[in-house]
């Protein structure tokens, strides 16, 4: 609610891909850190051929790889406008 608020001081939110959950945020743009998600302890090595290969290392390690580009979309088109000013 307090990032809804006008006037509330606040011009940027950090979060995790939950603001995809529909949380109906004022949000004019949504920008992306990174566009990686959880794949497993050990993803597979035809899998990790799609990480760039300076970050596969850590691709690896972390067990994390590229989110497809509609799940991209999607967490991005979810992440409010519904009935706030830039809806």
């Amino acid at each position: 609610r307090l990032f809804n608020a006008e006037g509330n001081g606040y011009d940027v939110l950090v979060a995790s891909d939950a603001i995809g959950m529909g949380l109906n945020l004022n949000i004019g743009r949504v920008l992306f850190r990174r566009v990686l998600k959880y794949a497993g302890n050990a993803p597979s090595e035809a899998r990790l051929a799609s990480v760039a290969p300076e970050y596969r290392d850590d691709a690896r390690r972390l067990g994390q790889l590229p989110a497809d580009r509609a799940l991209v979309k999607q967490i991005a088109g979810r992440a409010g406008r519904m009935s706030t000013a830039f809806g």
